[in-house]
């Protein structure tokens, strides 16, 4: 049989619109405040486990900011510098933060602060438990800090069947089951294997089926599964 290529298109770009909350609804109704100034908070930091999507919310916050006219600077790839309240500093994985890089950021956090800009970063741990120098990790404290869960098990079904439905079409259960089973959990992943799993089956004229799926799976990784070791 002909091998056609599987083209896996990367997702979609990060927005607030297409993250699936599950329980962190509150969590981005607080971004969407700090993005246009409606809300109370400035400085928030937001921390919980891998997969819980830290880093989507950064990002999503980020280009909407920027298209709004704010100054994002994500640390330690940006060069600009707090001028005015318009600055948004963003800081991911601050846990990963080595001792220069964690003078440099509080440095400009403090910058941030008196130019009254806003800091958005986030963690895998909640602030005050962050292996961090104490000044920096005393900055990340007094923000809020918002914790993060990863979607369920019932939350994940759920949005891989809502996004098939969005490419116009029902995915039998057994599929969802398979490879919830089978590939890495991250929504981004499973979201961008669903699309490649749509168009193979459109390129073949074959419906959804296992077998098809299984095709899918080993092309993009050239073994048998995906599924984590």
């Amino acid at each position: 049989m002909e091998q056609l290529p599987l083209n896996l298109a990367p997702p979609p770009e990060p927005t607030l619109d297409n993250y699936v909350p599950g329980g962190n609804a509150d969590a981005v109704a607080t971004l969407r405040g700090l993005i246009d100034g409606s809300g109370v908070e400035r400085w928030v930091y937001l921390w919980g486990p891998p997969g819980s999507g830290r880093s989507h919310l950064l990002r999503a916050t980020a280009s909407t900011a920027s298209r709004q006219g704010r100054t994002v600077h994500w640390f330690g790839r940006d060069a600009s510098r707090p001028a005015d309240e318009r600055f948004m500093l963003l800081i991911d994985d601050a846990h990963r933060l080595d001792p220069a890089a964690q003078m440099a950021a509080f440095d400009l956090i403090n910058e941030t602060r008196l130019a009254g800009g806003c800091l958005l970063a986030s963690g895998r741990r909640l602030a005050r438990d962050l292996a961090l120098r104490d000044d920096l990790r005393t900055r990340f404290a007094q923000c809020l800090n918002l914790p993060l869960t990863a979607l369920s098990e019932n939350e994940a079904r759920a949005a891989l069947e809502t996004q098939a439905r969005s490419l116009g079409f029902a995915m039998d259960p057994a599929l969802v089951e398979y490879l919830m089973s089978r590939a890495p959990r991250d929504m981004s992943t499973l979201m961008a294997i669903l699309g490649a799993i749509d168009r193979r089956s459109l390129s073949l004229h074959r419906p959804l089926t296992i077998p098809l799926l299984r095709e899918v799976m080993q092309d993009l990784v050239a073994e048998p599964d995906i599924k984590a070791s």
